[in-house]
């Protein structure tokens, strides 16, 4: 359960029988949902995480490529990083 300071909150969930790298795939694009409408109500940028092949264009995907979680871009569908190294 993700929950925001003003009470407000939404349920995170995975199906037991997927595979790791699904389940992970699964609760990034729930968490990126998640943060783009937390970040639209701020009125801020609701572009996350941004492509960085495309800068204020349009937010990364989470899928499963090979068996691993990784992030890709929705235009090329270039692999950017595995979920969780962004940034490294």
């Amino acid at each position: 359960m993700l929950v925001w300071p003003d009470g407000s909150g939404v349920g995170v969930w995975v199906m037991r029988g997927d595979s790791s790298p699904e389940q992970m795939a699964t609760v990034a694009d729930q968490l990126q949902d998640a943060e783009v409408e937390a970040l639209a109500a701020a009125s801020r940028s609701a572009v996350w995480p941004e492509c960085p092949l495309h800068p204020n264009s349009h937010p990364l995907c989470a899928v499963v490529r090979d068996g691993a979680a990784v992030w890709t871009c929705k235009v090329t569908g270039e692999v950017i990083a595995l979920i969780g190294a962004l940034g490294h």
